[in-house]
């Protein structure tokens, strides 16, 4: 059971697995002062040489024997510091298990306490609520106050070690920041990009082994197994252009969904992905057809049971039909975006930077590529991930890709939009009740924003429509990082989630809801506690804005609500109106109209309750989000 006021693991990680690293990092030390003096010996061989190309040749094998001497001293470096690491967490675990032990003590006792005061005060306290920190008054108690001092001293005593507790997971931030400082500052060769500047912990070690084996032999595996987004960007961006091009036309699957590899290159790979699985799908519905089509598959088969037999393989071939014929659109599709100046321009083909068929993901880019970082240009002032909800897969995706398009197109050129449906998320309402859709998608969320590459001062913001919005929450309980977050008619906040002080990156961000006043989609559900806490309550820390009318700034046109309860989960987003306004004030940090609550008119006896923007007295709320 967690205990109130108690917070952070101080304790967690693998004090085992850092020594092991730590003894990792020493094994490519001594790897590498071997190799540093096989180049000595190499310098030694060629003394007595006097041809130009040696003395071309020694230069180059001195300054690699520096390298590896280098890597070699901060490899140990690294070792030592990962040791003194895993020493310093061994003590706050122990302080730590004995802390909690304490805390759980005096929680106990607090409850041993609270029954024996209250048996003394029975009579008078009969239907009474006392929460597990509050006391009876001190009247009831005046001819025995020692029952009330007792139990405040143990309500006393438990915040006393809660605190002891609290201030290890300080103590533990503390220490990961000084690790992190130190290994920031191990001088090891900077060598492994043009650009220096190695990450630390596991990823600086991953890296200096590949730059130990040579750039020469990286794969695309190799790469993915850096696993840090931030250094396989520096690796990827060491090698030449031709072997980058090659590497995608060799592992196009792999380098089109690999987080911190630059946007333009994913979208190349993922067009050889989308060419290869329309191939493939039209592929196999050629094979099916040539077995409804060839007389000798079906000799000596029963005349009903080749009926079921044929029906079974057009519903397939249509099926395979409907996917190619997807594919091939994505393929063929027009793409308009902006550049600096604001001309426009066209492409062919989506923009798809992941695309998974078989882990049902795939995700879509709007906006300009800056042509030499192949990325998000540098005047980019917002980056938009938007997550779809319900019902929203591989084949139903240009739905929500059509208001990644929207937005884009609303939000102007200096805006760039994701749209992101990393895995399977629910299809149907029932489904859509389960948080294990929100769960296992939460940290993928997290894990692409992380391998987006957003220019230094541009904005994140991060948008989930419908069950969309659970996913948003509990990416923001896993770690996310954004600017400002919107959930748009969203099921809730995530599973376990209570509000915004529970996201330990953006509790201090601006957060925005917005849902239609007869949402029955999402509405009904909202309260329940499988998609945790509702983004439109006062308890979320959520400010909710508008959904207003059809046509934004025009109280004559039809409501939001008005396009019908189902209807209206979507309605939201609807060009043109107040909502989606709203979500274009939120994106670009301009101005949103905030919830007009409910008016309540007391005529005699009668009292009448009208909708916010149905009063006489409407007036539009209007705030600026910075």
């Amino acid at each position: 059971m967690s205990l109130p006021g108690i917070s952070g693991e101080p304790g967690k990680g693998d004090c085992g697995s850092i020594r092991a690293l730590a003894s990792q990092s020493t094994a490519r030390g001594t790897a590498m002062r071997a190799r540093a003096g096989n180049a000595r010996t190499a310098i030694s061989s060629l003394a007595g040489v006097t041809a130009d190309f040696a003395d071309s040749l020694r230069t180059r094998i001195m300054g690699l024997t520096t390298r590896f001497d280098d890597g070699a001293q901060g490899c140990d470096d690294i070792a030592a510091i990962l040791n003194d690491y895993a020493d310093s967490l061994d003590r706050i675990k122990a302080d730590a298990a004995t802390a909690l032990q304490q805390a759980q003590d005096d929680y106990d006792h607090i409850f041993v306490r609270r029954e024996q005061a209250l048996n003394a005060a029975s009579e008078t306290v009969v239907g009474w609520a006392v929460g597990w920190d509050q006391t009876l008054p001190a009247w009831l108690y005046l001819d025995d106050p020692g029952y009330l001092r007792r139990w405040e001293s143990a309500i006393e005593a438990y915040h006393g070690s809660a605190a002891v507790f609290n201030a290890l997971t300080g103590r533990r931030e503390d220490l990961d920041n000084r690790i992190a400082g130190r290994l920031r500052g191990v001088s090891l060769f900077a060598a492994i990009t043009d650009k220096g500047g190695v990450p630390v912990g596991a990823g600086r070690i991953t890296a200096v082994d590949a730059w130990a084996g040579s750039l020469d032999g990286i794969t695309a595996e190799s790469l993915q197994g850096l696993g840090d987004p931030d250094v396989i960007r520096q690796v990827w961006d060491s090698l030449g252009e031709d072997r980058r091009n090659k590497m995608i036309e060799e592992s196009p699957m792999i380098i089109g969904n690999l987080n911190g590899l630059p946007i333009g290159d994913r979208i190349k790979a993922n067009k050889i992905n989308v060419e290869n699985e329309a191939t493939r799908v039209e592929k196999e519905a050629s094979d099916l057809r040539a077995r409804l089509n060839d007389p000798s598959y079906w000799e000596g088969k029963h005349e009903r049971v080749a009926a079921q037999e044929k029906k079974a393989l057009m519903d397939q071939i249509a099926a395979a039909d409907k996917v190619a014929a997807n594919y091939r659109a994505m393929l063929n599709q027009e793409v308009t975006w902006v550049d600096e100046n604001g001309e426009f321009h066209v492409d062919k083909g989506s923009r798809v930077v992941v695309f998974d068929p078989k882990n049902e993901a795939i995700a879509s880019y709007h906006g300009p590529i800056d042509p030499k970082t192949r990325d998000v240009p540098s005047w980019i002032k917002n980056v938009v991930v938007h997550v779809p909800g319900t019902g929203t897969n591989m084949q139903s995706f240009g739905g929500p890709d059509g208001f990644g398009k929207n937005l884009y197109g609303a939000a102007g050129g200096d805006t760039a939009v994701f749209v992101w449906a990393g895995g399977p998320l629910p299809q149907t309402i029932p489904e859509a009740t389960s948080p294990s859709f929100s769960q296992g998608l939460a940290p993928k969320l997290r894990d692409f924003r992380d391998g987006i590459l957003v220019p230094g001062g541009a904005d994140v913001v991060v948008t989930g429509h419908s069950y969309g919005g659970a996913v948003v929450g509990l990416a923001e309980q896993a770690g996310l990082r954004a600017d400002r977050v919107l959930y748009i008619a969203g099921a809730g906040m995530g599973d376990g989630v209570h509000g915004v002080q529970d996201f330990p990156n953006t509790s201090n961000v601006p957060h925005y809801s917005m849902q239609s006043r007869n949402e029955i989609v999402v509405g009904l559900i909202q309260d329940l506690p499988m998609h945790g806490q509702s983004p439109i309550r006062d308890q979320s820390g959520v400010i909710r804005l508008e959904t207003g009318f059809t046509e934004a700034g025009n109280p004559n046109s039809p409501d939001i609500e008005s396009t019908g309860p189902r209807e209206a989960h979507s309605s939201p987003m609807y060009p043109g109106s107040t909502s989606f306004e709203n979500i274009v004030g939120v994106v670009t940090g301009s101005t949103v109209e905030l919830f007009a609550e409910d008016h309540v008119d007391v005529y005699g006896r009668s009292v009448v309750v009208t909708d916010g923007i149905d009063h006489r007295d409407y007036k539009p709320n209007l705030v600026d989000v910075k």
